[in-house]
C-alpha cells in the first residue's frame, strides 16, 4: 500500500513527514514542525475552537490536506494526507494509524483493532450515482466484498441499501456546507450483523464532506470529515 516514491508528486518534504509518522525516519532529519503539531493530537489536551486538539488556525496552517477523525468514544485526531494513488487517499495520524478513502468512502485501514484490508465493488460505488440522479428513492441493493485482518476473512459479502434522508447544513471549522445526507444500511449475512453508515455529500461538488462508517463489529464507528481538502490540481477529495 505504501509506495511514496511512486505516488508522491510533491517532493521530499512529504516523504519525510510520512516516514517520520510511520517511525521509519530518514538519517539526519530533524523534528518536523508539522509532525509536532499533529503529534499534539495524542496528548489529550482540551479541545479548541475547532473541536480538535489543534486550533482552526493551526489546522489551516498545515501545509498538507487534512482530515479530522473520531474513533468510537475516543478523542478526536487530525490526520494528514501522506500520499495518494489515483482516487485512493492515504490519511496518516501521528500514532501510525492509516485511513484510506476512495471518493470519500473508507476502503482500507492500518493500525486498528481489526483492519479493513481491501474493498471491492461488484459495480461502481452508488454514492456518486445517487448524487447525480438527485433521486430520493431508495437505491436497489448492491454488493461489495471486503478482506479483513485477523481471522483471515477474505471476500466477505456486504449487502447495502441506500436512502436519501434530505438536505442538511453542516459546519466544518466554522464553514457552512449545504449537503445531502445519505444512509447506507449494510448487512453482513455471514456475521449476522448489520449497521447504518451515513454520508454527507456536498450539494455543489458531489464530494463527501463528512462520513460515519463501521465496517465490522469489532471496530467502533469511525467518524471523519474533510478539514482541508487536497488541492484540485494534485489529488481528488
Amino acid at each position: 500500500m505504501n509506495n511514496p516514491q511512486a505516488m508522491d508528486q510533491t517532493g521530499p518534504s512529504r516523504r519525510v513527514l510520512l516516514q517520520s509518522m510511520l517511525g521509519l525516519g530518514l538519517a539526519g532529519c530533524g523534528a518536523s514542525p508539522t509532525l509536532d503539531l499533529v503529534g499534539r493530537t495524542l496528548a489529550g489536551k482540551p479541545k479548541t475552537d475547532s473541536g480538535y486538539p489543534l486550533s482552526v488556525a493551526q489546522i489551516r496552517a498545515l501545509p498538507y490536506a487534512s482530515l479530522g477523525a473520531r474513533f468510537g468514544g475516543g478523542g478526536s485526531v487530525v490526520m494528514v494526507l501522506a500520499t495518494y494513488d489515483g482516487n485512493d487517499l492515504h490519511w496518516v495520524s501521528a500514532d501510525r494509524a492509516i485511513l484510506v478513502t476512495r471518493d470519500g468512502r473508507l476502503i482500507q485501514t492500518v493500525g486498528l483493532a481489526r483492519d479493513l484490508r481491501a474493498t471491492q465493488y461488484v459495480a461502481a460505488d452508488p454514492l456518486q450515482q445517487i448524487f447525480r440522479s438527485g433521486s430520493t428513492e431508495a437505491a436497489p441493493k448492491v454488493w461489495r466484498y471486503i478482506d479483513m485482518s485477523n481471522k483471515d476473512a477474505f471476500g466477505v459479502v456486504v449487502e447495502s441499501r441506500y436512502s436519501v434522508l434530505g438536505a442538511e447544513t453542516i459546519s466544518i471549522l466554522g464553514t457552512q456546507h449545504q449537503t445531502m445526507r445519505v444512509r447506507e444500511r449494510i448487512q453482513v449475512p455471514s456475521w449476522r450483523w448489520s449497521t447504518d453508515n451515513m454520508f454527507w455529500i456536498d450539494q455543489q461538488t458531489g464530494k463527501i464532506r463528512r462520513a460515519r462508517q463501521q465496517y465490522c463489529p469489532e471496530v467502533a464507528v469511525i467518524e471523519y470529515e474533510i478539514l482541508k481538502p487536497p488541492a484540485a490540481a494534485t489529488a481528488p477529495a
